[in-house]
């Protein structure tokens, strides 16, 4: 890959690209999604469908051991209860993740309020974009 390439797109080209049409096609409960019309680099229009959600956690627990915490939920469109980390929304804009990290370990019944428990961010990052920038 050359300096000027980035996974063999050439580094000049844009990456945002103009949204000229957006239209909400679905708002439930948790999560709306819309589909927005982009023009691309070569000015060609292009659909993309955008599920917007409200953000969320996952917990990695340790034990005194270094064992992992699992909680097992029902998982609607698997039909079934599947092993998990503890996880889950943001109960709203103002939640910060680790508020939300603590809540749902206490909300899941598997712990306490740990107030001199050791908390350490493994990750952050979008896992998927929630909103446009204006």
């Amino acid at each position: 890959m050359s300096d000027g390439e980035q996974g063999g797109t050439p580094a000049s080209l844009p990456h945002t690209y103009p949204v000229v049409d957006s239209q909400e096609v679905f708002r439930g409960r948790v999560t709306s999604a819309r589909s927005d019309r982009v023009v691309m680099p070569d000015g060609s229009v292009s659909q993309r469908d955008v599920v917007q959600l409200p953000g969320a956690v996952g917990v990695v627990a340790l034990d005194a051991t270094g064992r992992v915490l699992l909680v097992r939920q029902y998982r609607h469109p698997v039909g079934r209860r599947l092993w998990e980390i503890p996880a889950g929304l943001l109960d709203s804009t103002e939640e910060s993740p680790s508020d939300a990290a603590r809540r749902e370990l206490f909300e899941e019944g598997v712990c306490g309020r740990p107030a001199g428990a050791r908390w350490s961010t493994c990750s952050r990052h979008r896992g998927w974009p929630t909103r446009r920038s204006a």
